[in-house]
């Protein structure tokens, strides 16, 4: 075993002797990264694991697809094997509450998590009742929604997509998930949030290199944004570009100069280094600063 090998082995068992698992999960959090207001790890294609890189670089949520296996379970949509939705995130998450001080996900914020679930296959009435029936065991951490009352918890979850029963959902009078907005009149209790596809919002063509977004994509932008603030909901847009990186920051520029909720990305390292970056300035507070 080489020096530094032993070294290694050593300080772990003397860590390990101190305070165990409890001093161990401490010292990987004094190793993450300050708290990112608005960043969303977007892990839609994988990795399979990304709740650890999303939580030691600090961002405010994560944007994941399930689909219900034949065994009835909730999997995430990537890796091989496609990994359990409890053990891959839930799980974790509680058991991070557990020693948490500020009954918060991040040390240094008061948000709630934001937890993101497309549904990507399987009958949508079994994959609700089967993630209704698994929340129900983590309520503990969770936002409910009781009679239209919210009450903010460590972790809020939004149901994204389609495929969700939302007739169904919205009938219940006890919940412990949201929806994104689809009509003007259902109430921020149940729809909190309105997402946009970007991209094709603003009529961007992948063979135009923009540097930034023409004047008429950030009117677009921006009215979009004061609309969802002044009903005092959330926004995100979504189908921002990967590539080329120059369009992707041009997009990531306009967003948070419009005051857009979320920025998201799968280039983590990259949305990390804008955010604690030098800034534009904001033109209209975020909303997600006002608890659900």
């Amino acid at each position: 075993m080489s020096s530094s090998v032993a070294a290694m082995t050593g300080g772990l068992v003397a860590l390990a002797a101190v305070g165990g698992a409890g001093a161990l999960g401490a010292a990987i959090r004094r190793r993450e990264h300050d708290y990112l207001a608005g960043g969303l790890a977007v892990a839609l294609d994988g990795p399979a694991d990304p709740l650890p890189h999303a939580l030691r670089l600090g961002f405010a949520g994560l944007e994941i697809a399930l689909r219900l296996d034949g065994e009835g379970d909730l999997r995430m949509t990537a890796g091989e094997p496609e990994p359990l939705f409890e053990r891959a995130i839930l799980a974790p998450l509680a058991a991070r509450l557990t020693g948490s001080t500020t009954g918060r996900v991040h040390r240094d914020s008061r948000e709630s998590f934001q937890l993101l679930l497309h549904l990507a296959g399987g009958d949508p009435h079994g994959a609700f009742a089967e993630l209704d029936e698994l929340l129900g065991e983590y309520r503990r951490i969770l936002t409910p929604v009781v009679d239209l009352r919210v009450t903010p918890g460590p972790v809020r979850i939004v149901l994204l997509g389609p495929r969700w029963p939302r007739a169904s959902i919205a009938a219940r009078d006890d919940r412990l998930v949201f929806l994104e907005r689809e009509h003007h009149d259902e109430p921020r209790e149940l729809a909190p949030l309105v997402t946009h596809a970007l991209a094709s919002l603003v009529g961007w063509d992948p063979r135009e290199p923009w540097s930034e977004l023409p004047a008429e994509a950030r009117h677009t932008v921006r009215s979009l944004v004061r609309e969802a603030h002044a009903d005092r909901l959330q926004i995100l847009f979504v189908d921002v570009p990967d590539r080329p990186r120059a369009v992707r920051q041009a997009f990531w520029r306009e967003l948070h100069a419009a005051g857009a909720d979320y920025l998201g990305g799968r280039d983590l390292a990259a949305l990390g280094r804008f955010l604690r970056g030098p800034l534009p300035r904001v033109d209209h507070p975020h909303s997600h600063r006002v608890q659900q």
